[in-house]
């Protein structure tokens, strides 16, 4: 026939098909299984031998199926795994070659479909068969072989749906693959148990979302979207859990894993088909919330159905919490995310602590991490909005959602403090992170109710600017409320520090919130002698300028506001010299120590605030000279003071200061003060500081046997 044509086509198949069935007949008879891969070949090669390029694979395809039926048949009676092997073989790499020559997706679609099918439940039940007939076939190869002719299956899957097609095709496709799936998982299930959902589903989604991002368009797909989105969702899920339900093989991370990653896979695909139709844009909430309510309807299912697979509830429970949690930044902006995530994470953790939950006290954990990014993203964009556009901003002091929604998530979190210092429940986490973690929440808590009024001292100076600006857009960092506000929220941090003292001295008795408290009581000190002290220069200078009819807009609060301060710096020094006694911090600190610490920072704070007052006095009584004369004469009775007080109280250190101090002040005199100082200051400077330099040589003579331990023996 392919050299003369002498005999037709159709005889030529014949005699081919019978030579097939005569060498697998004869394979059979001889028990040879080398005689039937002859007969295979032959088989294969009968189309290609006898094709005249009419391009009818409908008739191509038809007869290797046949085919594959009948030697794989054989191959399962005799267990000629070979003969499975070298079939898959010839079959796969033919419908590739047509696939990648020959396929139009216009004419070829269901074709391929139709046959992919075909062959692949044809040697999927090949494999299937020969473990439930061979016990002597090892289920590993067994498993490899169906790994693979799934893995294909889903490949081509893959590459029929990469294709333009109208909605008929795309409906007929999904359909296609969600009823292959689930097939492939109710054998699956039933004979090798959930190895091939790990194929399985990762594939159907691949195929699915690939198609939502390239082909996917809102106004032909969207109800397609809709509804084939839910159906591989149920598919997954519905098999995950009732697998779970019928066997207690699958382990909590395993099982967990399936349903949490399927259940997101599902919203997020959901979510963005309903955000691609503008009518339903709105509805985000409600579509996570209903997810939140579908897992809580499965969970009482569960419970009802074998009450003993707590894994399977707890996992919904979680996914209950995780969507009703997303569901609030979903549906709500701004403050409202912040309050029901506090409320909800105290919530939580009050039934994991007190009940014994410990699912839900784990949830708790990041429901506070969400609570606190929230928080600073509200302040975030208050900040924004308040230096940005200033002519905007319009938060009233106290009466603005800010500051409502951080006293409850202050209240919150206080709650949550207390709940994890009551000792009569058990924790979840390991006890030695119990203290710890309630140290985080209490540092957090104070943190926030300290910055909570510091903004709302903030936003006062912010809408009194606005106020006198008349809601024009203003540099406020160069005008007076600026400093004002500055200098009011110092007053206000060394006030919260007190108080603070206050509190862990008469009740916490906390060590480190003791050392906290050091530490930023020592930082807000060295702001007020810093920063503190040069806006105090800068509002006396504006408010002599206002006097003197300047452009500057200024009151008595000018200068009263450093007495403010200086209150409120006397207040914290107390407490700071309270601390240095304090056995919160002797314990483990020398005494000693601790009060030579206080008394640097002390005379250092009234020998800056001593000098920078007298600056601010001369200055605003027109007194000239405050910086040669004025501070020169102070700095050498503030050393004078220092020595006298080292001596009187034994304190070397002090001592040693004030000559230091001296040491400066000389150089001061002669490189500095000289210069450009009339005769008659010139003098008293000079004078002034020669009878303190006396004064200070009589009083190192007249105690020099306490000063230096000299005894009366030794005097002479």
């Amino acid at each position: 026939y392919a050299s003369y044509e002498l005999i037709p086509q159709s005889a030529a198949f014949a005699l081919m098909a019978m030579f097939t069935v005569f060498t697998v007949a004869a394979a059979l008879v001889y028990d040879r299984q080398i005689i039937a891969h002859i007969g295979l070949v032959g088989a294969y090669a009968v189309p290609f031998l006898l094709s005249d390029n009419s391009g009818n694979y409908l008739i191509l395809f038809a007869y290797m199926a046949i085919i594959n039926a009948g030697i794989l048949a054989i191959s399962v009676k005799k267990y000629w795994k070979a003969l499975f092997y070298t079939s898959s073989g010839f079959t796969w790499l033919i419908f590739f070659g047509w696939f990648i020559s020959k396929y139009s997706p216009a004419e070829h679609f269901y074709l391929a479909l139709i046959f992919l099918a075909i062959f692949f439940a044809i040697f999927y039940a090949t494999k299937i068969i020969h473990g439930v007939l061979h016990e002597e076939s090892g289920e590993s190869e067994n498993l490899i072989s169906i790994f693979v002719t799934a893995f294909i299956f889903y490949g081509f899957c893959f590459a029929i749906s990469d294709v333009r097609a109208d909605i008929h095709e795309y409906t007929a496709f999904f359909t296609y693959l969600a009823a292959m799936s689930l097939a492939i998982l109710l054998t699956s299930y039933r004979f090798y148990g959930r190895a091939l959902v790990y194929l399985s589903y990762p594939f159907t989604w691949l195929i699915f979302g690939s198609w939502l991002l390239t082909k996917y368009r809102v106004e032909e797909h969207f109800y397609l979207a809709a509804i084939f989105a839910p159906v591989f969702f149920a598919v997954y899920y519905a098999a995950t859990i009732i697998y779970r339900l019928m066997t207690d093989e699958v382990r909590l991370v395993e099982n967990s894993g399936l349903l949490v990653t399927n259940s997101f896979i599902f919203y997020g695909v959901g979510y963005g088909i309903m955000d691609s139709r503008e009518s339903l844009n709105g509805f985000g909430g409600i579509f996570t919330a209903a997810h939140a309510a579908m897992h809580f309807l499965v969970a009482q299912v569960v419970m009802r159905l074998k009450s003993s697979a707590v894994d399977v509830i707890q996992v919904l429970t979680v996914l209950i919490l995780t969507f009703a949690t997303i569901t609030i930044p979903v549906q709500f902006d701004g403050n409202y995310v912040t309050l029901i995530w506090s409320v909800e994470a105290a919530l939580l953790f009050w039934f994991g602590r007190v009940r014994q939950i410990w699912l839900f006290e784990y949830f708790s954990y990041p429901i506070m991490i969400l609570a606190t990014g929230s928080l600073l993203a509200d302040w975030a964009l208050a900040y924004s909005d308040r230096t940005m556009y200033v002519s905007e901003f319009n938060r009233q002091p106290m009466a603005n959602g800010d500051f409502i929604t951080a006293l409850v998530f202050i209240a919150a979190f206080a709650f949550i403090y207390v709940t994890n210092r009551d000792k009569r429940y058990e924790a979840a986490i390991d006890v030695d992170l119990v203290r710890p973690f309630g140290y985080a929440v209490a540092g957090i808590g104070l943190l926030v109710l300290y910055n909570t009024f510091r903004i709302e001292i903030s936003n006062y100076h912010h809408i009194q600017r606005l106020v006198e600006s008349a809601g024009t857009l203003i540099d406020f960092a160069g005008t007076i409320n600026f400093r004002f506000n500055i200098l009011w929220q110092l007053n206000y941090t060394m006030f919260f520090l007190i108080a603070m003292w206050f509190v862990n001295s008469q009740k916490v008795r906390s060590k480190i919130l003791a050392i906290a408290g050091v530490g930023f009581s020592l930082l807000a000190l060295l702001i007020f002698v810093t920063a503190g002290m040069l806006f105090f220069y800068e509002l006396r200078e504006s408010y002599m300028l206002s006097e003197q009819g300047g452009e500057f807009t200024a009151g008595p609060l000018n200068i009263a506001i450093r007495y403010i301060s200086y209150a409120f710096a006397t207040v914290l020094l107390y407490t700071l010299f309270r601390y240095s006694r304090d056995e919160l911090l002797t314990d483990s600190i020398p005494a000693e120590h601790l009060r030579m610490s206080f008394d640097g920072v002390f005379y250092s704070t009234i020998f800056i605030v001593a000098s920078c007052e007298l600056v601010n006095l001369m200055g605003q009584f027109y007194i000239p000279d405050a910086y040669k004369l004025g501070l020169s004469i102070l700095w050498g009775l503030y050393a004078l003071l220092l020595i006298g007080i080292g001596i009187a109280k034994n304190k070397k250190y002090l001592r040693i200061g004030a000559i230091a101090l001296l040491a400066v002040t000389l150089v001061k005199l002669f490189l500095y003060d000289v210069a450009d100082l009339d005769t008659i200051p010139k003098t008293i400077l000079f004078i002034s500081l020669g009878i303190l330099l006396l004064v200070i040589s009589f009083l190192y003579n007249k105690y020099k046997a306490i000063i230096f331990k000299v005894s009366a023996g030794q005097e002479d």
